[in-house]
Order: structure tokens, then sequence, then C-alpha cells
């Protein structure tokens, strides 16, 4: 099962807006520790519904973390997950995609270890930020995004993240292990 986060982060007219997402690579039990623990910690406002993607900070791509660390620390990982998560990263920087709109992207999976065979394994949580071109790229970005995983058979929930509306969507099926991070999004 992988769980993905999606929330419309930042934005400006005509500047950079942030697309945050979070995979779960575990078991639906995790799934719903992480989507508690992120909206209790996150204190959620009232009325989610009265944020605007369009009133928030700008970000850059090149204002991108540049470490895993910058998105989750281990303390935060093992705080959801436990002290038995491995504690290896993988952090990824993708190109601009002119055709969706977005000007970067890193990803990072946590959780990272050797499976039993000595072959890396595909972690344990995946997340990562996408900056666009404009807010209406990025909105539109999300919204397609929960659009076709639902179409494929995925579950979404409407949740608040730092007071601020989100998408957890819930794919069905296992990831393989080794996978790196994925280039979409």
């Amino acid at each position: 099962m992988r769980t993905r986060m999606l929330a419309v982060a930042a934005a400006g007219a005509g500047a950079a807006l942030a697309l945050g997402g979070c995979s779960l690579l575990r078991s639906s039990q995790n799934a719903a520790a992480v989507s508690s623990s992120a909206t209790t910690a996150a204190r959620p406002s009232a009325a989610p519904s009265s944020y605007s993607p369009l009133s928030g900070p700008v970000e850059a791509a090149s204002a991108l973390p540049k470490d895993c660390s910058d998105l989750l620390t281990t303390a935060q990982l093992q705080n959801v997950f436990g002290a038995g998560v491995p504690i290896g990263t993988d952090y990824g920087a993708y190109a601009a995609l002119a055709s969706i709109g977005r000007t970067g992207r890193v990803a990072c999976v946590f959780g990272v270890g050797l499976d039993s065979f000595g072959q890396q394994s595909a972690g344990e949580v995946e997340v990562s930020i996408s900056t666009y071109l404009s807010a209406s790229d990025a909105v539109g970005r999300a919204s397609d995004t929960v659009q076709q995983d639902s179409e494929a058979g995925a579950t979404t929930a409407q949740i608040s993240v730092g007071g601020h509306p989100a998408t957890l969507v819930v794919e069905q099926g296992t990831v393989a292990s080794s996978a790196p991070p994925s280039p979409t999004a």
C-alpha cells in the first residue's frame, strides 16, 4: 500500500508554488498513524476551507531543501514509526518539467536499509516538494494527481496539515523494493 499527502503549500501570482507529497511504503496501520500524527501535530484550523493557495509565501526552486534532514529528521521519523525503522535516506533532485509548469522537485525516501538479500529496500516514507511557475499550475497538478489516482482505484480523504487543506491518497497494492523516488508530481 502506498499513501501520499498532497497539499498546496506556497503561492504567489506568477511565482513558484510548492506542492508537498508524502508516501508511506508500509501498511494501512502506519498510514493511519501518520495521518493522525500529522493532523494532530499540525493543529488544524477550524475552517481549513478558508485557506487560499494564492495568499501563501513565494518559494523559488533554488530554495528547495538540499538534504533529507531538511524535510524530516530521524527523530520525527522514529516518533511516527518507532525506533526499529532504518535511518538511511535516499535524496533525489529532479529537473524542471515544463509540460506541467514544474520548476523544480526534490524527493527523499526515509527508512532505507538493506533487506535480507543485501539489496537496498524501498524505504518507509517518501517526502517530496515541487515548485511550479504559478499557483494555478500547482493546484491543477495536485487536482490532476488526485483524480488520476482515484480513477486507478486509490481512496482519498480530505485532511488538514498546518491548518491548510490537503488530500491523503491511499493507493492499493504494494511498492516494489529498490524503487527510487517517483519522478512525477
